[in-house]
Parts: C-alpha cells; structure tokens; sequence
C-alpha cells in the first residue's frame, strides 16, 4: 500500500521528501473529507463523485487519472483509519481559515447536490466544523452561500 502511495506522488509530483509526503498528505486529507461526506448517507451518486473529481482537479491541478488514484487510495486509507481526525488536523496544520472555509463550502456542494440536507450529513459537517476549528457562523455562512449559488441554477 505505501508503496502505490509513493509511486503515485513520486510519478505525478516533481518534488523531493517531505513535500511530496505533505502533498500527499492534504490531497489524502482533502479527498478523505470529501468522500465521507458523500458516502455518508449511503447513497454516493456519480453527480457526488463529480463534484468531488472537479474540486480535486481544480484544487490540486491533478488530471483524471491523477484523481482517480487520489480517490482509490484515500478509499483504503479511510477503510484503515479509525476516525476522521487524523485528516481534519491535517488540514488544520495546512490551510488557512479561509482555504478551511472554502472547503466548507465544497462539502456543502456535495450535500446540496440532491437539493436536501439529511440528519447524518447535517450531523458530520457540524462535527467537521468543530475539527476544523471553524466558528459556526462560519459553516451557516458557507451553507447560506451555497444554497443561493444552488438556487440561481
């Protein structure tokens, strides 16, 4: 498993070390956060894995094959870890307020995809929230943003 993990950041990023493994690191993050939200109502749609795919691609500047490695390899970090944690402080330990916030939005994104907020999604984003150390003005103002750019469509 590492050794797909090295192979992947190694062939599709030009770095050397410890940025290599602190790219890896927040795209696993990110993906991971992602991911959870979708999956998390038992009813992951491809639209949900399209929002997901174009925030990565857009995000990180990965091509599609790049992000369906990202995808594969953070589903089996996730199926390991035990918690959300791990993820959530690394991205504390990486993004700032605001790249926090916009990721709240994207998580939002995802929820909104099918127009409707159900109780285990509206449970993990608050929770989310919390780990991310953002205040929950923060979250209401990214849902209320959200909903108004879902409406105008």
């Amino acid at each position: 498993m590492l050794n797909k993990i090295d192979s992947f950041f190694s062939k599709y990023l030009n770095k050397k070390g410890g940025k290599v493994q602190r790219a890896h690191n927040i795209e696993v993050a990110t993906c991971a956060v992602l991911l959870e939200i979708a999956r998390i109502d038992e009813d992951f749609t491809d639209e949900e894995q399209q929002i997901i795919n174009n925030i990565l691609k857009k995000k990180f500047s990965l091509t599609d094959k790049e992000v369906e490695d990202l995808v594969k390899l953070t589903s089996e970090e996730l199926k390991q870890s035990s918690d959300l944690w791990q993820f959530t402080n690394t991205i504390n330990k990486n993004f700032s307020k605001e790249q926090k916030v916009q990721l709240i939005e994207h998580i939002w994104q995802i929820i909104y995809s099918d127009k409707h907020l159900k109780g285990h999604e509206d449970y993990l984003v608050h929770k989310l929230q919390r780990l991310m150390w953002l205040d929950h003005k923060d979250l209401i103002d990214a849902k209320t943003k959200v909903k108004k750019e879902i409406l105008k469509t």
